[in-house]
C-alpha cells in the first residue's frame, strides 16, 4: 500500500501538451461499466450471472483560462490523448491516459472576485492505467 499524497504535483497533458502547472484547480476521470444481474426463476435469490455490458470513460477539468485554445479544440472533430498524473510526471508515479478523447462539453465562467475560468468536459474510447516511465 502506498502513501496518500495531495495534487500539489498533479499535470493534466491534452494531445501532447502538458497543463498544470498551477492552471488545473480541479479535475476528475470517471471509468464506468455496465452490469446487468441476471437472476433464474426457482434460483437460491443469488446472481445466476453478471452480464457485462458498455463501458463509458469520461472526465472533466478546470482550469484558468489563458486563451481560445481549448476552447477551440470542441468545435473540432479531431481525437486526443488525455493523461492525468495524479502525483506529477516523475519516473514511477501513477498516469491515467484516455485515448481518443473529445471535449464534449466547454463552459467559460467570469465572477467578480475569481480568476477567470474554464470548464471542460470530455468522452474517450478506452482508459489505460500506467506509470511514468
Amino acid at each position: 500500500m502506498s502513501t496518500p499524497f495531495k495534487p500539489v504535483y498533479g499535470v493534466i497533458s491534452v494531445g501532447g501538451t502538458v497543463i498544470g502547472a498551477g492552471l488545473v484547480t480541479a479535475s476528475r476521470a470517471r471509468v464506468e461499466k455496465d452490469v446487468d444481474v441476471f437472476y433464474a426463476i426457482g434460483g437460491s435469490g443469488e446472481p445466476q450471472a453478471l452480464l457485462q455490458g458498455r463501458k463509458n470513460y469520461t472526465g472533466r477539468f478546470s482550469k484558468a483560462f489563458i486563451d481560445t485554445a481549448y476552447a477551440n479544440l470542441i468545435g473540432g472533430t479531431a481525437e486526443f490523448e488525455i493523461t492525468f498524473y495524479p502525483a506529477g510526471t516523475a519516473s514511477g508515479k501513477p498516469k491515467i491516459t484516455f485515448n481518443n478523447a473529445v471535449f464534449t462539453s466547454y463552459e467559460l465562467t467570469i465572477e467578480e472576485d475569481a480568476v477567470v475560468a474554464e470548464d471542460l468536459e470530455f468522452t474517450a474510447k478506452s482508459v489505460s492505467f500506467g506509470t511514468v516511465e
